[in-house]
């Protein structure tokens, strides 16, 4: 592997295409070969520069002839629910562990371009020029709060939202309780209806005390039901619950009822 830095490709990259190849190598040709004849593989393909860096690593006895092992400490990625804080320091000991030296910050620096858990930022990273580590951190850092801060406005409108909705339902209740109130005080203090009658006690004026008769409804159509009352001896057709407070009778048949004085 080539561990030359260019402005054309970075060593993150570089490692990136490497490892692709050489996994593809080793469960394509040798798919049963031990892990530790893979790590001596993995050791001679990667040349004198990787082999420098695998030197200064720390393993431990149950790391070592392990290729997965291997693959890992040559490239760390940022786990879904590590900050780029935490990224950063877990790439900032491994580098200690390993001791790249000069190479340590451009190490740093690809790890958290192509190791970075959001796509949105790898590509903003991969477009700067004249990328730093401090510059890469501080771009991470940057997305990694606003996204923060974008859950927590989500939050707050979701909050608000349900708490007009819920204040909006009990608003109507309160109207449709009102309303019912209203309607059973006006029900309940509703005046009788009654229909106009004459009696000889009357000075003949056309709204007289009610009729008590009782009748059964002789029509019903479209326009309601109707009964026939006698008053006065004189069959009168009545439209039964009109809404009004009393019925009215035209004036041709009031003239038509007994004792009426014409004059």
């Amino acid at each position: 592997m080539d561990f030359t830095i260019t402005d054309s490709v970075t060593l993150a990259e570089k490692w990136r295409r490497w490892r692709q190849t050489m996994e593809l190598y080793l469960n394509l040709s040798i798919p049963d070969k031990s892990d530790k004849e893979k790590c001596s593989i993995f050791l001679y393909l990667i040349g004198q520069t990787g082999r420098d860096i695998h030197s200064t690593m720390t393993l431990t006895n149950e790391e070592k002839d392990k290729i997965g092992i291997l693959f890992r400490k040559y490239s760390k990625c940022q786990r879904k629910d590590e900050s780029v804080s935490q990224f950063v320091t877990a790439l900032k000991l491994l580098a200690t562990s390993c001791k790249f030296g000069e190479l340590m910050n451009n190490m740093i620096k690809d790890r958290i371009v192509c190791g970075n858990s959001s796509e949105h930022v790898k590509e903003r990273l991969l477009r700067e020029t004249n990328l730093t580590l401090e510059k890469a951190i501080g771009i991470s850092q940057v997305d990694e709060e606003s996204k923060k801060q974008a859950k927590i406005l989500k939050k707050e409108t979701t909050t608000t939202e349900s708490t007009m909705a819920i204040m909006k339902d009990k608003e109507e209740q309160n109207n449709w309780k009102r309303h019912r109130s209203e309607d059973t005080v006006r029900s309940q203090h509703r005046t009788p209806r009654k229909v106009a009658a004459i009696t000889d006690k009357e000075d003949h004026s056309q709204f007289v005390e009610g009729i008590t008769q009782k009748a059964k409804t002789d029509n019903t159509d479209e326009n309601g039901c109707y009964v026939t009352v006698n008053v006065q001896d004189t069959p009168i057709r009545f439209k039964v619950d009109t809404g009004s407070q009393v019925n009215i009778i035209p004036h041709s048949i009031f003239m038509k009822l007994s004792n009426i004085d014409p004059n």
